[in-house]
């Protein structure tokens, strides 16, 4: 599981107290700042992860290798939907979300995972250790239920015996923390600038059910998206399903590594199994891109294509960050154009730096002043476009 560190859980459940006893509001809306902050770096941290293992799975015929890249880059756009909820709750309390700085990225490979978590993100090709070891536990929940497989693989999940707070845990806590405030912090959401996620054509390729509004008005609103978050990460307490009917993160990446699909089953005692023979999901791992894991721009000579290529995608990253921030800054809507359009740019770079020699993953590195050689323009003619 996500190991949390029990301080940002305890932090949010004394200034409960704080807020109950002393009547301190300023003082527990800012904690309550601190830890959206908090979340909205841990779902941004996640993303790059799931996207560059999902680019490096190529097509085969006899496997299932496009579903897979399929379910890793949908659960990776999904983490960016969250991403810009936990800013939209932060907007509506009256600030300005702190989303185009340099903390929003990690040094991966060696920092862990933001709040606490003994995890270290890696930029790496895909593997089942890759699955098991990184992706699986960000999304396992407190209590993860271990359906069965129709075609049993010898290899078995084991149980965490460990204790530690979860993911799911720190967001409960944030709920906790958001109702005990006897005014509604975010009463006046609707006058600061916020992300109208459902009403954008551009992400309606992205999965959102049962959630049809993100712009937070009220502290009911934030609550529904909190729960959403986790949900569509962990499940629901009702089964391994999220609002679309499809399974939650931590399930959908069990189907990769249980090699079939998760249905429902009524001759199992709960309810469902991972079915390999109608619905397999088998990766064929001789068609997987080769790389060193977690590269970085300073690891080749600035005249060649792989730093050429790294730098014009980090540029699109840094500037997709910073349009955001202008545009919760007030600074107008024209600014989630931009920021999408560098979004969807730095897709383009991906095949040719994958395709280098040697080969090279995006390093999605934080830059923070633009360079005389920044070649974001000047990319190969053999670019492929890629939905990111």
């Amino acid at each position: 599981m996500l190991k949390v560190d029990r301080k940002y859980v305890d932090a949010l459940r004394e200034a409960v107290v704080t807020l109950c006893v002393q009547k301190d509001e300023a003082s527990a809306k800012e904690t309550l700042r601190e830890n959206l902050h908090e979340a909205m770096r841990l779902e941004a941290t996640t993303i790059p992860p799931y996207y560059v293992a999902a680019w490096s799975i190529q097509n085969s015929e006899g496997y299932q290798n496009e579903l897979i890249r399929d379910l890793i880059s949908e659960v990776s756009r999904e983490e960016m939907l969250h991403m810009m909820s936990v800013a939209n709750i932060i907007a509506a309390t009256g600030v300005s979300p702190k989303i185009a700085t340099k903390e929003i990225v990690v040094d991966w490979g060696n920092d862990t995972l933001p709040i606490g978590s003994d995890l270290i993100p890696s930029l790496s090709l895909f593997s089942m250790k890759l699955l098991t070891n990184l992706f699986m536990e960000i999304e396992k929940p407190e209590d993860p239920v271990h359906y069965v497989v129709v075609e049993q693989r010898e290899k078995a999940m084991l149980m965490m015996e460990e204790h530690y707070a979860t993911i799911g845990e720190f967001y409960d806590a944030l709920i906790e923390l958001i109702n005990s405030f006897p005014n509604d912090p975010f009463a006046d959401g609707a006058n600061y600038p916020q992300i109208n996620i459902s009403d954008d054509p551009r992400f309606t390729n992205i999965d959102h059910a049962p959630i049809t509004d993100f712009v937070v008005k009220n502290r009911e609103k934030a609550i529904e998206l909190l729960n959403w978050i986790v949900d569509q990460g962990e499940g629901s307490s009702d089964g391994p399903m999220d609002g679309n009917g499809a399974p939650a993160h931590y399930y959908r990446f069990a189907e990769i590594y249980m090699g079939g699909k998760l249905v429902k089953d009524t001759s199992q005692p709960l309810g469902y199994a991972y079915d390999r023979g109608n619905h397999p999901i088998n990766c064929d791992f001789s068609k997987i891109y080769q790389f060193e894991s977690n590269p970085k721009m300073a690891d080749f000579p600035k005249d060649s294509r792989q730093y050429k290529g790294l730098l014009a995608f980090n540029k699109s990253y840094k500037l997709m960050f910073d349009e955001l921030q202008k545009f919760y800054n007030g600074d107008g809507d024209q600014h989630i154009n931009t920021s999408i359009s560098s979004m969807n740019k730095m897709a383009r770079y991906v095949i040719p730096l994958l395709t280098s020699n040697p080969p090279v993953c995006p390093s999605f590195e934080w830059i923070e002043e633009e360079s005389s050689d920044m070649l974001a323009n000047n990319t190969s003619s053999n670019v492929i476009g890629h939905r990111i």
